[in-house]
């Protein structure tokens, strides 16, 4: 059965699917299936605008991942779900209960994963320490066969 769930891509993710418009890695090219098959379910935050951007002005940044990176943007920019007051109470929550429980993460992911509890989103990200945030439903597109994304939540 085909899932509903609406997907917010962490900023890596990002960067794999603007990197397998150009280059032969199965890993960006897995991870560009996913985004098209879910295509219109898929959200970015804010947060991973002013990411991208910044990733877009690095000076070792190859010019075809800038323009990537910039179609994709365009491509999402009416699902970009701000960071807005509540998401910034939940983050402060976040951050608090991590420090009570010894565990630390840097406060742009602690902001992701706010907007993504939030807003109901599967959060879609490669980095396993996100596995710290209690609550937060997130996969790992990089891993997941397309073949077998039947299991996506």
């Amino acid at each position: 059965m085909e899932s509903f769930a609406r997907y917010l891509l962490d900023t890596n993710i990002c960067s794999y699917i603007a990197k397998a418009r150009e280059n032969g890695n199965i890993l960006n090219h897995r991870v560009q299936a996913h985004y098209r098959r879910h295509a219109d379910r898929v959200f970015i935050s804010a947060i991973t605008v002013r990411e991208l951007h910044d990733w877009i002005v690095l000076p070792d940044t190859p010019d075809w991942q800038r323009e990537n990176a910039r179609a994709l943007l365009a491509e999402l920019a009416v699902r970009i779900v701000p960071f807005d007051t509540e998401a910034e109470a939940l983050a402060l929550k976040i951050a608090d209960d991590l420090q009570k429980r010894g565990q630390k993460l840097e406060m742009a992911d602690i902001q992701h994963a706010a907007v993504a509890l939030r807003g109901g989103f599967v959060f879609v990200t490669h980095d396993r320490h996100f596995d710290r945030i209690m609550g937060l439903v997130h996969v790992d597109w990089v891993d997941l066969p397309v073949e077998d994304d039947s299991e996506t939540p």
